[in-house]
């Protein structure tokens, strides 16, 4: 319902949060659904760090973002 960024938009925005990382960082990235809302969700990996995000399809923005240090 209604217009979306697109995934591709979705991951430019994940990827300017992690200083250094390529789209050859992103592991994996999709439209979904989530609450009732269009989302696109994905992980982006780089320097043994693993950031997973959730952007609201419409809107761009964050819904959830968190960070997993690798050891």
């Amino acid at each position: 319902s209604g217009s979306y960024i697109g995934l591709d938009r979705a991951k430019e925005i994940a990827l300017a949060k992690v200083s250094g990382a390529t789209s050859a960082n992103i592991r994996r990235a999709y439209q979904d659904r989530d609450d009732g809302r269009d989302v696109y969700e994905g992980e982006v990996y780089c320097n043994r760090t693993e950031h997973e995000f959730t952007i609201d399809a419409s809107t761009g923005d964050f819904i959830e973002w968190s960070v997993d240090y690798q050891e």
